[in-house]
Protein backbone atom coordinates (compact mmCIF):
# COMPACT_ATOMS: atom_id res chain seq x y z
CA UNK A 1 0.00 0.00 0.00
CA UNK A 2 0.89 3.59 0.19
CA UNK A 3 0.86 4.33 4.06
CA UNK A 4 3.88 4.80 6.14
CA UNK A 5 6.09 1.99 4.39
CA UNK A 6 7.72 3.86 2.12
CA UNK A 7 8.99 7.00 4.66
CA UNK A 8 10.62 3.80 6.79
CA UNK A 9 12.30 2.56 3.32
CA UNK A 10 13.65 6.38 3.30
CA UNK A 11 15.48 6.16 6.27
CA UNK A 12 16.79 2.97 6.25
CA UNK A 13 17.86 3.93 2.45
CA UNK A 14 19.29 7.26 4.26
CA UNK A 15 21.24 5.22 6.88
CA UNK A 16 22.63 3.29 4.37
CA UNK A 17 23.98 5.80 2.11
CA UNK A 18 24.98 7.57 5.40
CA UNK A 19 27.99 4.72 5.59
CA UNK A 20 28.84 5.49 2.16
CA UNK A 21 31.97 7.61 0.84
CA UNK A 22 29.93 10.36 -0.84
CA UNK A 23 30.14 14.32 -0.50
CA UNK A 24 29.00 15.27 2.77
CA UNK A 25 27.20 17.87 1.83
CA UNK A 26 24.79 15.84 -0.68
CA UNK A 27 23.99 13.59 2.34
CA UNK A 28 22.88 16.58 4.14
CA UNK A 29 20.77 18.33 1.19
CA UNK A 30 19.01 14.68 1.18
CA UNK A 31 17.89 15.05 4.57
CA UNK A 32 16.72 17.75 4.12
CA UNK A 33 14.15 16.71 1.36
CA UNK A 34 12.80 14.50 4.01
CA UNK A 35 12.82 17.10 6.86
CA UNK A 36 10.22 18.81 4.41
CA UNK A 37 7.37 15.89 4.91
CA UNK A 38 8.70 15.93 8.65
CA UNK A 39 8.19 19.79 9.21
CA UNK A 40 4.57 18.98 7.95
CA UNK A 41 4.18 15.90 9.94
CA UNK A 42 4.92 17.34 13.30
CA UNK A 43 3.82 20.66 12.98
CA UNK A 44 -0.07 19.67 11.50
CA UNK A 45 0.36 16.62 13.67
CA UNK A 46 0.79 18.80 16.55
CA UNK A 47 -1.92 21.20 15.63
CA UNK A 48 -4.46 18.38 15.13
CA UNK A 49 -4.08 16.79 18.35
CA UNK A 50 -6.02 19.28 20.55
CA UNK A 51 -8.77 18.77 18.02
CA UNK A 52 -8.80 14.84 18.27
CA UNK A 53 -8.86 14.90 22.37
CA UNK A 54 -11.29 17.83 22.93
CA UNK A 55 -13.84 15.54 24.39
CA UNK A 56 -11.19 13.44 26.57
CA UNK A 57 -10.13 16.24 28.71
CA UNK A 58 -11.70 18.45 31.10
CA UNK A 59 -12.53 22.03 29.47
CA UNK A 60 -9.79 23.54 32.09
CA UNK A 61 -6.61 21.55 31.07
CA UNK A 62 -7.11 21.58 27.59
CA UNK A 63 -5.64 25.05 27.11
CA UNK A 64 -2.35 23.92 28.71
CA UNK A 65 -2.15 20.72 26.48
CA UNK A 66 -1.85 23.27 23.88
CA UNK A 67 0.71 25.54 25.48
CA UNK A 68 2.90 22.64 26.38
CA UNK A 69 2.86 21.68 22.72
CA UNK A 70 3.69 24.98 21.34
CA UNK A 71 6.99 25.02 23.92
CA UNK A 72 7.67 21.46 21.93
CA UNK A 73 6.91 22.89 18.30
CA UNK A 74 9.42 26.37 19.53
CA UNK A 75 11.82 24.48 20.91
CA UNK A 76 11.98 22.45 17.42
CA UNK A 77 12.15 25.83 15.29
CA UNK A 78 14.96 26.93 17.62
CA UNK A 79 17.17 24.44 16.96
CA UNK A 80 16.61 24.28 13.47
CA UNK A 81 17.65 28.04 12.66
CA UNK A 82 21.20 27.30 14.34
CA UNK A 83 21.99 23.98 12.66
CA UNK A 84 23.17 24.25 9.93
CA UNK A 85 23.25 20.26 9.02
CA UNK A 86 19.70 19.97 9.57
CA UNK A 87 18.09 22.24 6.20
CA UNK A 88 15.15 22.87 4.80
CA UNK A 89 11.96 25.36 5.53
CA UNK A 90 10.35 26.06 9.12
CA UNK A 91 7.75 28.11 8.55
CA UNK A 92 5.34 25.52 8.65
CA UNK A 93 6.34 24.78 12.31
CA UNK A 94 6.12 28.15 12.87
CA UNK A 95 2.73 28.55 11.63
CA UNK A 96 1.67 25.43 13.61
CA UNK A 97 3.35 26.70 16.81
CA UNK A 98 1.74 30.28 16.51
CA UNK A 99 -1.50 28.78 15.95
CA UNK A 100 -1.31 26.74 19.48
CA UNK A 101 -0.49 29.14 20.64
CA UNK A 102 -3.31 31.70 20.11
CA UNK A 103 -5.64 28.85 20.30
CA UNK A 104 -4.79 28.10 23.51
CA UNK A 105 -5.01 32.04 24.45
CA UNK A 106 -8.34 32.08 22.95
CA UNK A 107 -9.49 28.83 25.20
CA UNK A 108 -8.16 30.72 28.39
CA UNK A 109 -10.65 33.71 27.55
CA UNK A 110 -13.18 31.16 27.15
CA UNK A 111 -12.94 29.39 30.28
CA UNK A 112 -12.28 33.10 31.99
CA UNK A 113 -15.72 34.14 30.73
CA UNK A 114 -17.14 30.78 32.01
CA UNK A 115 -16.27 31.55 35.47
CA UNK A 116 -19.25 31.59 38.25
CA UNK A 117 -18.86 35.29 39.17
CA UNK A 118 -17.89 36.68 35.52
CA UNK A 119 -20.34 34.53 33.30
CA UNK A 120 -24.07 35.98 34.70
CA UNK A 121 -22.65 39.25 33.75
CA UNK A 122 -21.38 39.08 30.31
CA UNK A 123 -23.51 35.75 29.07
CA UNK A 124 -26.86 34.37 28.89
CA UNK A 125 -26.16 30.91 31.18
CA UNK A 126 -29.39 29.55 29.83
CA UNK A 127 -27.63 28.91 26.18
CA UNK A 128 -24.54 27.61 27.57
CA UNK A 129 -24.42 23.61 28.83
CA UNK A 130 -20.91 23.30 30.79
CA UNK A 131 -21.14 19.42 29.91
CA UNK A 132 -20.18 19.86 27.01
CA UNK A 133 -16.49 19.63 26.20
CA UNK A 134 -14.44 22.28 23.89
CA UNK A 135 -14.94 21.69 20.52
CA UNK A 136 -11.47 22.71 19.29
CA UNK A 137 -11.66 22.64 16.03
CA UNK A 138 -13.87 26.14 16.02
CA UNK A 139 -10.90 28.04 17.78
CA UNK A 140 -7.75 26.15 15.61
CA UNK A 141 -9.26 26.14 12.46
CA UNK A 142 -10.12 29.95 11.80
CA UNK A 143 -7.00 30.90 13.74
CA UNK A 144 -5.15 28.31 11.64
CA UNK A 145 -6.51 30.51 8.41
CA UNK A 146 -5.76 34.03 10.36
CA UNK A 147 -2.30 33.15 10.79
CA UNK A 148 -1.53 31.61 8.03
CA UNK A 149 -3.11 34.03 5.67
CA UNK A 150 -0.65 36.52 7.54
CA UNK A 151 2.12 34.63 6.96
CA UNK A 152 1.07 34.13 3.05
CA UNK A 153 0.54 38.19 2.77
CA UNK A 154 3.95 38.84 4.52
CA UNK A 155 6.08 36.56 2.85
CA UNK A 156 9.64 35.97 3.81
CA UNK A 157 10.11 39.61 5.42
CA UNK A 158 10.58 38.28 9.26
CA UNK A 159 12.87 37.43 11.47
CA UNK A 160 12.55 34.12 11.09
CA UNK A 161 13.38 33.54 7.37
CA UNK A 162 16.07 36.83 7.96
CA UNK A 163 17.86 34.43 10.40
CA UNK A 164 17.40 31.12 8.33
CA UNK A 165 19.29 32.77 5.01
CA UNK A 166 21.47 34.18 7.57
CA UNK A 167 22.77 30.84 8.56
CA UNK A 168 21.47 28.44 5.66
CA UNK A 169 22.22 31.12 2.32
CA UNK A 170 19.45 32.53 0.56
CA UNK A 171 18.24 30.44 -2.51
CA UNK A 172 20.95 31.55 -5.01
CA UNK A 173 23.57 30.29 -2.62
CA UNK A 174 21.49 26.86 -2.36
CA UNK A 175 21.04 26.13 -6.10
CA UNK A 176 18.16 23.59 -6.74
CA UNK A 177 17.96 22.69 -3.17
CA UNK A 178 17.29 26.48 -2.11
CA UNK A 179 14.55 26.98 -4.70
CA UNK A 180 13.13 23.75 -4.12
CA UNK A 181 12.72 24.29 -0.20
CA UNK A 182 11.26 28.21 -1.09
CA UNK A 183 8.74 26.20 -3.44
CA UNK A 184 7.81 23.70 -1.15
CA UNK A 185 7.35 26.09 1.54
CA UNK A 186 5.42 28.28 -0.76
CA UNK A 187 3.28 25.22 -1.50
CA UNK A 188 2.83 23.89 2.52
CA UNK A 189 1.45 26.99 3.11
CA UNK A 190 -1.06 27.25 0.41
CA UNK A 191 -2.05 23.82 1.42
CA UNK A 192 -2.43 24.60 5.30
CA UNK A 193 -4.07 27.93 4.44
CA UNK A 194 -6.74 25.98 2.11
CA UNK A 195 -7.24 23.17 5.02
CA UNK A 196 -7.98 25.81 7.27
CA UNK A 197 -10.87 27.30 4.99
CA UNK A 198 -12.10 24.28 4.73
CA UNK A 199 -12.27 23.21 8.03
CA UNK A 200 -13.40 26.56 9.60
CA UNK A 201 -16.31 26.51 6.70
CA UNK A 202 -17.63 23.14 7.27
CA UNK A 203 -17.51 22.80 11.01
CA UNK A 204 -19.18 26.46 11.29
CA UNK A 205 -21.44 25.57 8.77
CA UNK A 206 -22.71 21.95 10.21
CA UNK A 207 -22.25 24.12 13.96
CA UNK A 208 -24.93 26.31 13.10
CA UNK A 209 -27.17 23.95 11.00
CA UNK A 210 -27.10 21.00 12.91
CA UNK A 211 -25.19 21.51 16.31
CA UNK A 212 -27.17 21.04 19.76
CA UNK A 213 -25.42 21.36 22.46
CA UNK A 214 -26.76 18.78 24.05
CA UNK A 215 -24.88 15.79 23.95
CA UNK A 216 -22.01 14.65 20.93
CA UNK A 217 -23.61 12.21 18.75
CA UNK A 218 -21.89 10.54 15.97
CA UNK A 219 -21.78 12.91 13.50
CA UNK A 220 -21.11 15.30 15.55
CA UNK A 221 -17.80 13.57 16.51
CA UNK A 222 -17.66 13.03 12.18
CA UNK A 223 -17.50 16.45 11.96
CA UNK A 224 -15.69 18.11 14.78
CA UNK A 225 -12.96 15.06 15.48
CA UNK A 226 -12.19 12.48 12.53
CA UNK A 227 -12.62 14.76 9.81
CA UNK A 228 -9.89 16.85 10.81
CA UNK A 229 -7.80 13.81 11.31
CA UNK A 230 -8.21 11.97 8.13
CA UNK A 231 -7.59 15.35 7.01
CA UNK A 232 -4.51 15.58 8.57
CA UNK A 233 -2.94 11.77 7.54
CA UNK A 234 -4.02 12.21 4.00
CA UNK A 235 -2.25 15.24 3.73
CA UNK A 236 0.76 13.15 5.47
CA UNK A 237 0.55 10.54 2.73
CA UNK A 238 -0.06 12.86 -0.21
CA UNK A 239 2.85 14.80 0.90
CA UNK A 240 4.77 11.95 1.73
CA UNK A 241 4.23 10.27 -1.95
CA UNK A 242 5.30 13.63 -3.58
CA UNK A 243 8.66 13.95 -1.54
CA UNK A 244 9.64 10.74 -1.42
CA UNK A 245 9.50 11.08 -5.66
CA UNK A 246 11.63 14.67 -5.57
CA UNK A 247 14.03 12.96 -3.02
CA UNK A 248 14.64 10.01 -5.85
CA UNK A 249 14.63 12.66 -8.43
CA UNK A 250 17.51 14.49 -6.77
CA UNK A 251 19.45 11.38 -5.74
CA UNK A 252 19.14 10.05 -9.18
CA UNK A 253 19.65 13.49 -11.19
CA UNK A 254 20.81 16.49 -9.33
CA UNK A 255 23.16 14.44 -6.64
CA UNK A 256 24.07 12.17 -9.59
CA UNK A 257 25.33 15.65 -11.61
CA UNK A 258 27.00 17.11 -9.36
CA UNK A 259 30.56 15.72 -10.03
CA UNK A 260 32.06 18.62 -11.36
CA UNK A 261 32.78 20.54 -8.35
CA UNK A 262 32.47 17.64 -6.23
CA UNK A 263 33.39 17.67 -2.54
CA UNK A 264 34.60 21.07 -3.12
CA UNK A 265 34.74 24.73 -1.80
CA UNK A 266 33.79 27.71 -3.50
CA UNK A 267 36.20 30.86 -2.71
CA UNK A 268 34.61 33.92 -3.40
CA UNK A 269 36.58 36.97 -3.00
CA UNK A 270 35.05 40.74 -3.11
CA UNK A 271 38.12 42.82 -4.32
CA UNK A 272 37.87 46.91 -2.81
CA UNK A 273 39.65 49.49 -3.34
CA UNK A 274 38.98 52.44 -0.81
CA UNK A 275 35.13 52.86 -2.37
CA UNK A 276 35.05 50.73 -5.42
CA UNK A 277 34.10 47.35 -6.04
CA UNK A 278 36.02 45.19 -8.59
CA UNK A 279 33.50 43.51 -10.81
CA UNK A 280 33.79 41.33 -14.18
CA UNK A 281 32.93 43.28 -17.63
CA UNK A 282 31.95 40.48 -19.20
CA UNK A 283 29.09 41.85 -21.14
CA UNK A 284 27.38 38.51 -21.83
CA UNK A 285 27.11 37.76 -17.75
CA UNK A 286 25.68 39.84 -14.76
CA UNK A 287 28.29 41.77 -12.74
CA UNK A 288 30.11 39.71 -10.16
CA UNK A 289 33.65 38.91 -8.72
CA UNK A 290 36.11 37.78 -11.20
CA UNK A 291 37.96 36.73 -8.14
CA UNK A 292 36.38 33.26 -8.09
CA UNK A 293 38.04 29.39 -7.20
CA UNK A 294 37.72 26.18 -6.39
CA UNK A 295 39.25 24.44 -4.02
CA UNK A 296 39.31 20.93 -2.53
CA UNK A 297 36.91 20.50 0.40
CA UNK A 298 37.57 22.87 3.36
CA UNK A 299 35.25 24.27 6.32
CA UNK A 300 37.09 27.34 6.92
CA UNK A 301 40.41 28.72 6.18
CA UNK A 302 42.89 31.51 7.21
CA UNK A 303 43.06 34.31 5.53
CA UNK A 304 46.51 33.69 5.26
CA UNK A 305 46.11 30.78 3.21
CA UNK A 306 43.06 32.82 0.82
CA UNK A 307 45.69 36.04 0.23
CA UNK A 308 48.60 33.63 -1.06
CA UNK A 309 46.05 32.20 -3.50
CA UNK A 310 44.69 35.47 -4.63
CA UNK A 311 48.42 36.18 -5.61
CA UNK A 312 49.17 33.25 -7.06
CA UNK A 313 45.92 33.97 -9.57
CA UNK A 314 46.24 37.51 -9.44
CA UNK A 315 49.69 38.69 -9.17
CA UNK A 316 49.12 41.33 -6.56
CA UNK A 317 50.94 41.28 -4.10
CA UNK A 318 49.60 44.43 -2.17
CA UNK A 319 46.30 43.04 -0.88
CA UNK A 320 45.02 42.24 2.82
CA UNK A 321 42.60 39.84 3.36
CA UNK A 322 39.48 39.32 5.17
CA UNK A 323 37.20 36.40 6.00
CA UNK A 324 33.73 37.79 5.56
CA UNK A 325 31.06 34.37 6.13
CA UNK A 326 30.46 30.97 5.20
CA UNK A 327 27.33 29.51 3.28
CA UNK A 328 26.35 26.74 1.12
CA UNK A 329 27.19 26.48 -2.09
CA UNK A 330 25.49 26.87 -5.44
CA UNK A 331 26.11 23.41 -6.48
CA UNK A 332 24.64 20.26 -4.12
CA UNK A 333 28.04 19.38 -2.72
CA UNK A 334 29.78 22.74 -2.18
CA UNK A 335 30.02 25.45 0.64
CA UNK A 336 31.23 28.56 -0.51
CA UNK A 337 33.42 30.58 1.81
CA UNK A 338 33.20 34.37 1.42
CA UNK A 339 36.36 36.51 1.67
CA UNK A 340 37.05 40.11 1.05
CA UNK A 341 40.42 41.38 -0.25
CA UNK A 342 41.56 45.24 0.17
CA UNK A 343 43.76 46.82 -2.69
CA UNK A 344 45.75 49.57 -1.80
CA UNK A 345 46.12 50.98 -5.89
CA UNK A 346 43.45 50.36 -8.11
CA UNK A 347 45.90 51.22 -11.17
CA UNK A 348 48.72 48.57 -10.55
CA UNK A 349 46.00 46.04 -9.80
CA UNK A 350 44.48 46.72 -13.04
CA UNK A 351 47.93 46.44 -14.68
CA UNK A 352 48.95 43.07 -13.02
CA UNK A 353 46.28 41.22 -11.89
CA UNK A 354 45.13 39.73 -15.66
CA UNK A 355 41.58 39.68 -14.26
CA UNK A 356 38.76 41.14 -17.22
CA UNK A 357 36.85 43.47 -14.90
CA UNK A 358 36.74 47.00 -13.62
CA UNK A 359 35.88 48.99 -10.87
CA UNK A 360 32.42 50.08 -9.45
CA UNK A 361 30.54 52.58 -7.11
CA UNK A 362 28.26 51.33 -4.68
CA UNK A 363 26.01 53.57 -6.27
CA UNK A 364 26.41 52.43 -9.82
CA UNK A 365 26.01 48.92 -8.50
CA UNK A 366 22.67 49.47 -7.04
CA UNK A 367 21.78 51.09 -10.13
CA UNK A 368 22.83 48.13 -11.92
CA UNK A 369 21.02 45.78 -9.41
CA UNK A 370 18.15 47.69 -9.99
CA UNK A 371 18.18 47.09 -13.72
CA UNK A 372 18.50 43.54 -13.35
CA UNK A 373 22.62 43.71 -14.37
CA UNK A 374 23.99 42.29 -10.91
CA UNK A 375 24.59 38.53 -9.94
CA UNK A 376 22.42 37.51 -6.89
CA UNK A 377 25.50 36.65 -5.31
CA UNK A 378 26.72 39.69 -5.73
CA UNK A 379 23.65 41.41 -4.53
CA UNK A 380 23.27 38.76 -1.52
CA UNK A 381 27.33 39.96 -0.47
CA UNK A 382 26.58 43.53 -0.52
CA UNK A 383 23.26 43.20 1.26
CA UNK A 384 24.65 41.04 4.26
CA UNK A 385 27.69 43.40 4.81
CA UNK A 386 25.40 46.61 4.49
CA UNK A 387 22.52 45.07 7.32
CA UNK A 388 25.37 43.34 9.86
CA UNK A 389 27.60 46.83 9.70
CA UNK A 390 24.63 49.17 10.14
CA UNK A 391 23.72 46.84 12.97
CA UNK A 392 27.47 47.10 14.36
CA UNK A 393 27.02 50.78 14.13
CA UNK A 394 23.78 51.36 15.43
CA UNK A 395 23.06 49.02 18.50
CA UNK A 396 25.29 46.89 21.15
CA UNK A 397 24.45 42.94 21.00
CA UNK A 398 21.47 43.54 23.15
CA UNK A 399 19.83 45.82 20.70
CA UNK A 400 19.91 49.00 23.03
CA UNK A 401 21.14 51.96 21.23
CA UNK A 402 24.54 53.38 20.89
CA UNK A 403 23.46 57.06 20.14
CA UNK A 404 20.34 58.92 22.28
CA UNK A 405 18.91 59.24 18.74
CA UNK A 406 15.87 57.04 17.58
CA UNK A 407 16.26 55.66 14.13
CA UNK A 408 20.23 57.09 13.56
CA UNK A 409 21.12 56.36 10.60
CA UNK A 410 25.26 56.07 10.45
CA UNK A 411 27.14 56.60 7.61
CA UNK A 412 28.09 53.45 5.44
CA UNK A 413 31.43 54.26 3.12
CA UNK A 414 33.16 50.86 1.76
CA UNK A 415 36.36 52.58 2.09
CA UNK A 416 35.83 52.37 6.03
CA UNK A 417 35.29 48.45 5.96
CA UNK A 418 38.92 47.85 6.80
CA UNK A 419 38.67 49.57 9.92
CA UNK A 420 35.15 47.78 10.80
CA UNK A 421 35.22 45.66 13.80
CA UNK A 422 32.40 43.14 13.45
CA UNK A 423 31.97 39.79 12.70
CA UNK A 424 29.98 39.48 9.84
CA UNK A 425 29.57 35.54 10.31
CA UNK A 426 27.37 36.60 13.79
CA UNK A 427 24.17 35.78 13.67
CA UNK A 428 23.34 38.33 16.35
CA UNK A 429 23.86 41.66 14.37
CA UNK A 430 21.07 39.72 12.04
CA UNK A 431 18.39 39.21 14.68
CA UNK A 432 19.98 43.12 16.04
CA UNK A 433 18.78 44.14 12.77
CA UNK A 434 15.00 42.58 12.80
CA UNK A 435 14.44 43.77 16.25
CA UNK A 436 16.25 46.53 18.28
CA UNK A 437 15.31 49.55 20.52
CA UNK A 438 13.88 51.61 16.97
CA UNK A 439 11.34 48.50 16.20
CA UNK A 440 8.08 48.76 18.28
CA UNK A 441 7.18 46.43 21.20
CA UNK A 442 10.84 45.77 21.82
CA UNK A 443 10.94 44.90 25.45
CA UNK A 444 7.84 43.13 25.12
CA UNK A 445 9.56 40.92 22.12
CA UNK A 446 12.63 40.35 24.48
CA UNK A 447 10.49 39.50 27.54
CA UNK A 448 8.86 37.12 25.15
CA UNK A 449 12.12 35.44 23.83
CA UNK A 450 13.50 35.14 27.01
CA UNK A 451 10.34 33.62 29.52
CA UNK A 452 7.56 32.45 26.80
CA UNK A 453 9.11 31.27 23.19
CA UNK A 454 12.67 30.08 25.41
CA UNK A 455 14.89 30.34 22.47
CA UNK A 456 17.12 33.14 24.48
CA UNK A 457 19.81 35.15 22.99
CA UNK A 458 21.03 34.34 19.60
CA UNK A 459 24.53 33.71 20.10
CA UNK A 460 27.62 32.36 17.22
CA UNK A 461 27.92 28.40 17.02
Amino acid sequence: GCGLRPYAQLLQHSSRIGNMNKPHRILVNQRGIFNLWWHWTLGFGLCTIPMLITVSIPQIWLPFVGFALYMILHRIIDKNHYNASNPGCSMILTICARTLFWSSIVMVIINSLHTSWLEPMLLNPAKFNHNIRFLAVLISAPVTFIITLICKITGRNNEQCRICQFKQGTECNRGFLGHLFAMEANRQINAMLSLSALLTALTYAYYFTFYINTNINTPDELVFIWIPGILYIMSVILFGMRYLGIYQYYRKEVAHQADTHADSTLLRIMILCEDFVYLSSDSEKQLDTPAEFYIPHRDRMDPSEVKTILQKRTNCNDCHVRFLYNSPGFNSDCNVLHFVSFISDAEVFDGNSGLNGQWYTLHQIVKEQKAGHVAAALTQEINRIHRVVMAWKSYDRNGHRLYPIKNYTPIFNLRDFPKWDVDLDDPVWIAVSTNNEDKPLFHLRNLWRKYVAGGGKVEKD
